[in-house]
This record gives structure tokens, sequence and C-alpha cells, in this order.
């Protein structure tokens, strides 16, 4: 029973013989289309005479053929010798088209061809090999399992495992199917793909009957036909309802089996469906058997085998006549039979013998391949060695230069580092001489300061107390600043300053900075013009107060008593503007020249006053907060800007 299920209903993904031609009109092309429409029309021996011509001009029309179009006129050659039940040349096409195929190009298309090979040994019962095929196309395929030809080759896999009795592997695989069919059916688009979910069912309920699970069995059979149904898949439907027949003839409903056989003899012989007429015809020969109409029985039996053997299908002859012999065999007519396994047995050699003198010429061909290959490995070795040659010299080639390479990449680094050490000790004389220029001047003021304090205290003078404390007062303030200016370049030299961004209120920070100064504000009574507009921006706190403080330092510092101060701050488009404009009588060109330098020149060049380095220092806080600094000089004294990105980049 269901033993036309091993072959199963092939879906393919294969192109057409009309889609082979899409635009071409050659005499190839016109043949291929006029051969698809005698299998349509069922003109089977034309068909053959057809084929045969074809066969024998290959040499002719495949000249000039590029490789993919061959290949689909080979996978339809299978197709055609597959549908006229010539299995052999159906395997012969499917191999060489797996020749020409490029399987990087055509994935599925090589894989679903594995499928066919496959295929085509199974239908001669070489299943071993079949699924060995099967699984070196899954093993193709990989992960990659949402598609067609997977779903193809899990649901001929299962029939493979059927046929050898692995029954729970069957079942597995076509479980595996069915999920594929399921999934891939709601994200692709395939003619035809419907009709495999049809048959996994109808497999799966013959692998409950082989199990005993009648009742699962009958389900499954019942949901392929329902399936069949649905999709208007009228053949496939009938060769289904034939098989479940049979289960219900086995189970004594021989009403219901006749119900479902009513029809479909007539419907497989006006079609020519072969595979549907005998597979009915056997399950009617059962029926009227268990009804004890003998005559009818055999009568359906023998006109399927007259009409069967037109068709030169001796696959189909030998499923008749496993029926007639197992009939013979339940009634103990053995004479009848021997005599019908006899002819089974003379049928069955001469498939044998076909398959024999085929092997042997495939053997012959293997024998030339193989000493051609035997004879090509040796080239391969010849070669191997020269190779290896020409690869030692490469190698030493190579690490006599990466020697080489080495060598100059160390002295490199040796001067850079000497450059380095030379550079520090510049800089080093640099900070030296920074400090006893820059320091000199307040010290020296401070020197004198005490002993005139205690002088104008023992006279009592008030008024030079207080002249003489602010005095003081701004000798330190300036020997403040100049020390943690000191502070911040020395860290900067040594590669320490990271900016730390945070949101900082600039109203408030330039606040902040301007109590620092108020003493000294006070006493030359300077008069500060502040109009900032709030704004909170993202930027390091300490570094951006230690340059608006050395701003105000050199502008409050340098600014003649009762002059003005004028502090600014506004949103614009895309920055935020600070100035703070002094009327100290402006700032020297070769400072301001200074300004245009990059950092390592403003941190390690020359410095021979302290102004240069607090500029240097606000220039170098500046561009590490993504800002710009500009310095002109105006009529009365001189204007610093600074311009603050409002979405800056992630700082340093």
């Amino acid at each position: 029973m269901l033993a036309f299920l091993s072959r199963d209903f092939l879906f393919k993904t294969r192109k057409s013989a009309n889609q082979t031609a899409k635009s071409d009109s050659t005499a190839l092309d016109l043949r291929i289309k006029r051969m698809d429409s005698l299998y349509r029309i069922q003109k089977i021996s034309l068909l053959k005479e057809e084929l045969t011509r074809l066969r024998k001009e290959e040499k002719e029309w495949s000249q000039g053929i590029s490789s993919n179009k061959l290949a689909e006129i080979y996978d339809w050659l299978n197709e055609m010798y597959d549908l006229i039940e010539d299995v052999r040349n159906a395997r012969l096409y499917a191999k060489k088209a797996l020749k020409v195929i490029d399987s990087t190009e055509q994935k599925y298309f090589y894989a679903i061809t594995l499928n066919d090979y496959a295929l085509a040994e199974s239908q001669l019962e070489n299943y071993d090999k079949a699924i060995n095929i099967q699984f070196r196309a899954l093993d193709f395929l990989g992960i990659d399992t949402l598609n067609s030809s997977y779903a193809y080759l899990t649901q001929n896999l299962g029939n493979n495992f059927r046929e050898t009795n692995d029954i729970d592997l069957a079942l597995k695989y076509y479980e595996k199917s069915e999920a594929v069919v399921k999934r891939v059916r709601t994200i692709d688009s395939i003619n035809n793909f419907d009709e495999i979910l049809g048959y996994i069912y109808a497999n799966e309920g013959y692998v409950y009957s082989l199990q005993g699970k009648i009742k699962a069995s009958n389900e499954q059979y019942t949901s392929s036909i329902n399936y069949f149904e649905e999709h208007k898949l009228v053949s496939h439907k009938y060769i289904v309802k034939s098989v479940l027949a049979s289960n219900y003839i086995e189970q004594g409903l021989l009403n219901k089996a006749e119900k479902l056989l009513d029809g479909i003899l007539a419907y497989a012989s006006k079609n020519q469906d072969y595979e549907l007429y005998v597979e009915t015809s056997i399950s009617l020969f059962k029926l009227y058997i268990k009804k004890g109409n003998t005559e009818k029985a055999f009568s359906i039996i023998n006109d399927a085998e007259s009409k069967i053997g037109t068709s030169n299908s001796n696959r189909l002859v030998l499923k008749i006549l496993d029926t007639k012999v197992n009939y013979f065999k339940e009634k103990q007519e053995f004479q009848e039979a021997f005599s019908l396994l006899k002819k089974k047995t003379e049928l069955q050699d001469s498939i044998f013998k076909a398959s024999k003198t085929e092997l042997q010429r495939e053997l012959n061909v293997k024998y030339q391949t193989d000493l051609k290959n035997e004879r090509i490995d040796q080239l391969e070795i010849i070669n191997q060695k020269e190779k290896s040659i020409r690869q030692i010299y490469l190698v030493g080639i190579l690490v006599l230069a990466g020697v080489v390479l080495l060598i100059i990449l160390l002295l490199r680094r040796i001067n850079k580092q000497k450059k380095q050490v030379e550079e520090a000790n510049y800089t080093k004389d640099q900070l030296f001489s920074i400090i006893a220029h820059d320091l000199r001047s307040p010290i020296l003021a401070l020197q004198g300061m005490g002993d005139l304090i205690q002088y104008h205290i023992k006279k009592n003078d008030q008024d030079k107390l207080k002249q003489l404390g602010n005095e003081s007062q701004l000798a330190l303030s300036k020997v403040n600043q100049l020390l943690q200016n000191l502070l911040d370049w020395s860290l900067a030299n040594k590669d320490q300053l990271r900016s730390k961004p945070e949101h900082v209120e600039i109203s408030d920070l330039i606040n902040e900075n301007i109590q620092l100064f108020d003493n000294l504000i006070h006493i030359k009574q300077i008069k500060i013009d502040q109009t900032v507009e709030e704004k909170t921006l993202c930027l390091d706190k300490n570094m951006i107060s230690s340059a608006i403080r050395n701003i105000l330092s050199n502008a409050i510092k340098l600014s003649p008593e009762n002059s003005r101060l004028i502090i600014n701050g506004i949103t614009r488009e895309e920055d935020y503007l600070l100035s703070i404009e002094d009327e100290a009588g402006g700032m020297p060109a070769d400072i301001l020249k200074s300004i245009k330098q990059n950092n390592d020149q403003l941190i390690k060049g020359n410095a021979d006053q302290s102004v240069g380095l607090g500029l240097r220092l606000i220039k170098l806080f500046i561009d590490k907060n993504q800002a710009q600094l500009h310095i002109t000089n105006t009529q009365k004294g001189t204007k610093v800007s600074i311009s603050f990105a409002l979405k800056p980049k992630k700082l340093e």
C-alpha cells in the first residue's frame, strides 16, 4: 500500500521550457516548445522520438550556449524523462546539469537539481545513494533553511528513510519539511508550492499506518485530501483518496472505500495519469476481492496491466504483479503465484541487466577519469614542490624586509625621543626664564614693603598704610595669578590636562570671577558695564574659569584708574558670544601674532613676558572646549571675544 509515494510527485522550482527561451526564438527553443506541447496533449510516442533525436544531436546544439542556459536545458530534459518514466535518462541529465550549474550564482537551482538526481536514484531503489546525495544538498544549503529547496529535500529525504524502514527518521524529516513550507508560504510566492504540503500530510499518514496508528493515519490522509480540494489539485486529491480507500478496505469499511474511489478510474484514464490509474486499480481490486467479486477485481487489474504496458513503466507493472502475487499466496494457489513471480523476476532481471550495462559504462568512464586525475596529481606534486621553494625564498625576503623595517622604526623612535628630551630641556629653560622674569617685579616690590609699613605705623600715617596695603594686595594677586598660570602650564606640558565637560550657567561663572577682583576694581575705580545673557553651556568649568580669570586679570591690571570694562554675552544662531573689552591701551602686535600659533608653539614657544604665558593658556583652554578665541585692538584698548558652540562635539 502507498508504494507510489516513494517517488512522490516532484515539486520543482525549475524553469519551464518557455522560460528557458525568454527572448530568443532559436530552432532549439522552438523544438523544446513543441515537445512541451506533445506532453500536454499526451503524444508520448512522438515525444520519445523527438527526445531521442535531440539527444543524438546534443553535440551540435550545445555548441555556443552559455553555461546557465545549458543547465536549464539539461534540467528540462531531466524533467521530461522523469515525466515519461525514463529514470536512467532523467538521472543522466540531472548529473549533466550539476556539472554546468554555477552553484554560487544559482544556489537553489543547484540544490534542487541534486534533489532530482537523488530522486532518480531512489526510483532505481538506490536509497542509500539517494540519501547521501540529499544530505550533500542539505550541507550545501547550510543554515539557509527558509526556502523551497530545503522543503523539497527534507520531504524526499523522508520518503527515502521510509523506504529503508527508518520510520522515525522519515517522520522527523516530514515534520521538518512541513514546518519550513508553512513558514516559507508566508514570505514567498512559489508556483505549485501548495502541492508539497498536501503530500506531506499524506506521507505522514502512511508512516502512521506503518506504525499501526490507523486513526492518526486516516486523519492525515483526510487533511491531505481537504488541502488538495481547497487548492483545486484534482489529480493529487484522487491519488490520496485511492490510498485512504485502501486503508478503509483493510479496516473493513468497504462502503466508505467505494465512495472514495467512485469516478477516479475514469478520470485517470481520460487524463492518461498512469500512476493514479494503477493505484486506483489496485485499491478497486482489493475492494472487489473483499466483496467476493473476484471476476470484476481481476478484470480491473488486468486492464490496468495492459494499459500500463503501453506506457513502458516497469515500476508500475511490478507493482501490479506484486498485488497479484500477494493475492494468490493468501489463497495458497502457489502455481499461479509462482508463475507471476517468474514473470516479475524476468522483468527485474531485464532492469538489472540494463543497470549492469550502464554500471560497466560508468566504471569505464570512472577508470579513464581516475587515470587522468592521477596524472594531474603527479603534476600538482611537482608544482607544489616548486611552489614551496618559491615560498621559502619569498618568506626569507619578507623576513629580511621586516628586520630592515624594524631597524628603521627603532631609529625613528630613538630620534623622536631625543627630540622630546631636547624639547623638554628647552621648555624647562623657558620656564625658568618666565619665573625669573615674572616673579622679579612683584617680589622686589614686596621686599621693601615691610620696612615701609613699620615706618608709617610709627608715623601713624593711615593714608600711606592704606596705600601700601593696596599695593601689597596687587603684588600678591599678581604673584598668585602667575603661580596658577605656571601650574596650569606645567600640567599641559605633562599631558595631564583633560577636559571634564559639564553644564554651566555662563553668567554665574563670569560673576564668580569678577568677584575675585573686587578690591582691585574698587582701588582703581574701574566701572564694569556688564550685559550678559543667561545661558547654560556644556564646557569644562575649571578651564573656562581660568581663561576668563586671566582675561579679567590682564584687563583690570593694565587698565588706568577711572576706566571702563565692558562685558557682553549674547546667544546667536549657532553659538554664544562672550566679549570683554578694556581701555588699557591695546596689545603689542607681536603678542597678537603669537595667538595665531598652534597649541604646541603657544605652550612651548618663547615667552619673554607673563602676559604671553597667560594668553597661551587662554588659547589652549578655549581650544580644548571647542570654542574660538578672537583678540583685536580697539581705539582705547583690547577686545577679547570667545565664541562657544551651542552643540559641541564630545570634548577631549
